[in-house]
């Protein structure tokens, strides 16, 4: 009987053992690296530590993430932040393959930020030397300064947009005329190309100081107002603004359009010498 009892516990903790292998893993928060396991959880917030690489591969974070300074963060294949992602001076940070961050995205001074096929919960500002988003939704603001080359393209935006020295920037260039974009997962992950498709925001767009290619975006929303100023426009088509537009200190110079005829821009309340 003594040998029976002995047993029985043996066999509960296999038992238990094996349910347990089969349940998704989940761990405390504290510092990356190392990367989490592929599909776990984690429980609170993470920091990148500087120098460092840490990768969020369908991994939820129940928490916000902290980049420092040149550090990298990728989120991909479904990842999730439930909190917000600060990346400090010349940390890199992309959100690829269907990610989602549900918190702002802050960038101080970064060296590059990627958006790609997936979810900003509320919008994304600061600094960085380039960034891009690639057919993602963004809910709420983008507000960003410096780029040497910027890219936003195929999204839909859900408030103002508000850009101040872009470098060169793409603000829908469908093809061929863009210059397609390529996102690359980490690990061995997928590989996916981009082309610069117009947008829809849901709010003001302001852009100050670029050399620009903006076609075939649709800007509105309550109160929507266009701003453009200081810029050389390669191309500037095929936009609808439903509100009022004013450009100042603008040069349309028209270089790089493939199209047969160039595609009326259309505004529905007050042109001030924006071109038509």
């Amino acid at each position: 009987m003594k040998r029976a009892l002995r047993i029985l516990p043996a066999a509960a903790l296999v038992a238990m053992s094996v349910f347990g292998a089969m349940a998704p893993a989940a761990s405390a928060a504290g510092t990356c690296p190392p990367s989490p396991t592929p599909g776990s959880t984690v429980n609170g917030n993470i920091e990148v530590t500087a120098g460092g690489t840490c990768v969020l591969d369908h991994v939820t974070v129940n928490g916000s993430v902290t980049v420092d300074p040149t550090a990298q963060l990728y989120l991909q294949n479904g990842a999730a932040v439930t909190g917000g992602i600060t990346v400090g001076d010349s940390g890199l940070l992309q959100v690829a393959f269907g990610s989602k961050v549900n918190g702002a995205v802050t960038l101080n001074n970064a060296s590059s930020a990627t958006i790609a096929a997936s979810t900003l919960g509320h919008g994304i500002s600061g600094t960085a030397n380039s960034w891009a988003i690639f057919a993602s939704t963004i809910n709420g603001p983008i507000s960003l300064t410096n780029g040497g080359t910027t890219f936003l393209c195929g999204s839909k935006i859900g408030g103002a947009v508000h850009l101040t020295n872009p470098g060169l920037l793409q603000l829908g260039d469908p093809f061929p005329d863009g210059i397609p974009f390529v996102v690359v997962a980490q690990n061995g992950g997928p590989v996916q190309v981009y082309n610069c498709d117009g947008n829809v925001i849901k709010g003001s767009l302001s852009i100050n100081n670029a050399l620009a290619t903006i076609e075939g975006n649709t800007i509105s929303g309550t109160g929507t107002v266009l701003t453009l100023s200081n810029l050389t426009l390669l191309e500037y088509e095929g936009n609808k603004v439903a509100g009022n537009a004013t450009c100042t200190s603008v040069l349309d110079i028209q270089l790089t359009s493939d199209d047969a005829e160039p595609l009326h821009n259309t505004y529905s309340g007050t042109n001030n010498g924006c071109p038509i």
